[in-house]
Protein backbone atom coordinates (compact mmCIF):
# COMPACT_ATOMS: atom_id res chain seq x y z
CA UNK A 1 0.00 0.00 0.00
CA UNK A 2 2.86 2.86 1.24
CA UNK A 3 6.43 2.13 0.50
CA UNK A 4 7.20 4.18 3.54
CA UNK A 5 5.03 3.01 6.37
CA UNK A 6 5.84 5.82 9.12
CA UNK A 7 4.11 8.27 7.16
CA UNK A 8 0.78 6.57 8.22
CA UNK A 9 -0.73 7.58 11.35
CA UNK A 10 -3.02 5.45 12.38
CA UNK A 11 -6.22 5.73 15.33
CA UNK A 12 -8.58 3.39 16.45
CA UNK A 13 -12.20 3.82 17.99
CA UNK A 14 -14.20 0.92 18.97
CA UNK A 15 -17.97 0.56 19.40
CA UNK A 16 -19.67 -0.71 21.12
CA UNK A 17 -16.75 -1.14 23.74
CA UNK A 18 -13.14 -1.83 24.21
CA UNK A 19 -12.18 -5.07 25.27
CA UNK A 20 -9.11 -6.12 27.27
CA UNK A 21 -8.51 -8.64 24.19
CA UNK A 22 -8.01 -5.89 21.42
CA UNK A 23 -5.53 -3.87 23.56
CA UNK A 24 -3.39 -7.08 24.17
CA UNK A 25 -3.83 -7.50 20.79
CA UNK A 26 -2.49 -3.27 19.80
CA UNK A 27 0.23 -4.09 22.34
CA UNK A 28 1.96 -6.85 20.75
CA UNK A 29 1.68 -5.05 17.49
CA UNK A 30 3.15 -2.00 19.29
CA UNK A 31 0.15 0.61 18.35
CA UNK A 32 -1.35 1.23 22.05
CA UNK A 33 -0.84 4.60 22.62
CA UNK A 34 -3.31 6.20 24.49
CA UNK A 35 -3.83 9.26 22.49
CA UNK A 36 -4.72 7.10 19.38
CA UNK A 37 -7.39 4.60 21.06
CA UNK A 38 -10.44 5.38 21.98
CA UNK A 39 -13.77 4.01 22.65
CA UNK A 40 -17.46 4.61 22.71
CA UNK A 41 -19.07 2.95 25.74
CA UNK A 42 -22.77 2.36 24.76
CA UNK A 43 -23.61 -0.52 27.17
CA UNK A 44 -25.79 1.54 29.87
CA UNK A 45 -29.24 2.35 27.98
CA UNK A 46 -31.89 5.22 30.03
CA UNK A 47 -35.40 3.24 29.53
CA UNK A 48 -37.14 5.60 32.33
CA UNK A 49 -36.29 8.46 34.34
CA UNK A 50 -34.96 6.39 36.88
CA UNK A 51 -33.94 3.23 35.28
CA UNK A 52 -31.11 2.27 33.94
CA UNK A 53 -29.92 -1.10 31.91
CA UNK A 54 -26.32 -2.58 31.66
CA UNK A 55 -26.35 -4.21 28.11
CA UNK A 56 -23.27 -7.21 28.36
CA UNK A 57 -23.94 -9.69 25.26
CA UNK A 58 -23.07 -13.15 26.84
CA UNK A 59 -21.42 -12.03 29.33
CA UNK A 60 -22.88 -14.17 32.37
CA UNK A 61 -22.46 -17.29 29.79
CA UNK A 62 -18.80 -15.96 29.81
CA UNK A 63 -17.98 -15.09 33.42
CA UNK A 64 -19.35 -18.22 34.92
CA UNK A 65 -18.37 -20.71 32.05
CA UNK A 66 -15.42 -19.73 31.19
CA UNK A 67 -14.35 -17.24 33.94
CA UNK A 68 -13.82 -14.40 31.99
CA UNK A 69 -13.63 -11.52 34.27
CA UNK A 70 -14.61 -9.04 30.71
CA UNK A 71 -17.91 -8.96 32.83
CA UNK A 72 -16.67 -7.42 35.96
CA UNK A 73 -14.68 -5.12 34.62
CA UNK A 74 -17.57 -4.03 32.64
CA UNK A 75 -19.66 -3.76 35.68
CA UNK A 76 -17.20 -1.55 37.79
CA UNK A 77 -16.91 1.10 34.46
CA UNK A 78 -20.56 1.49 34.15
CA UNK A 79 -20.96 1.94 37.94
CA UNK A 80 -18.09 4.86 37.73
CA UNK A 81 -19.64 6.38 34.58
CA UNK A 82 -22.95 6.83 36.66
CA UNK A 83 -21.43 8.07 39.95
CA UNK A 84 -19.55 10.86 37.88
CA UNK A 85 -22.77 11.72 35.88
CA UNK A 86 -25.25 11.47 39.22
CA UNK A 87 -22.85 11.90 42.52
CA UNK A 88 -21.13 8.42 44.96
CA UNK A 89 -23.62 5.97 45.38
CA UNK A 90 -24.27 6.31 49.09
CA UNK A 91 -25.43 2.86 49.78
CA UNK A 92 -23.89 -0.28 47.65
CA UNK A 93 -24.92 -4.23 48.70
CA UNK A 94 -23.05 -7.15 46.65
CA UNK A 95 -24.48 -10.83 46.88
CA UNK A 96 -21.64 -13.20 45.44
CA UNK A 97 -17.87 -13.56 45.28
CA UNK A 98 -17.58 -11.29 41.85
CA UNK A 99 -19.96 -8.70 43.04
CA UNK A 100 -17.78 -8.58 46.33
CA UNK A 101 -15.07 -8.20 44.00
CA UNK A 102 -16.16 -5.21 42.12
CA UNK A 103 -17.62 -3.39 45.88
CA UNK A 104 -14.41 -3.75 46.98
CA UNK A 105 -12.38 -1.84 43.92
CA UNK A 106 -15.12 1.06 44.19
CA UNK A 107 -14.37 1.63 47.94
CA UNK A 108 -11.18 1.34 47.68
CA UNK A 109 -11.96 4.50 44.85
CA UNK A 110 -12.94 6.43 47.27
CA UNK A 111 -11.11 6.43 49.76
Amino acid sequence: MFEDSSMVDTYFLFFPRRTCECDEVLKKKGLLAPEKVGFINMNIIPYEEDLLSLEVNDSFYQSFKHEDLEFSSQTYDAITRIEKVYGVIKYKFAKGRNSYKILDKLIKDHM
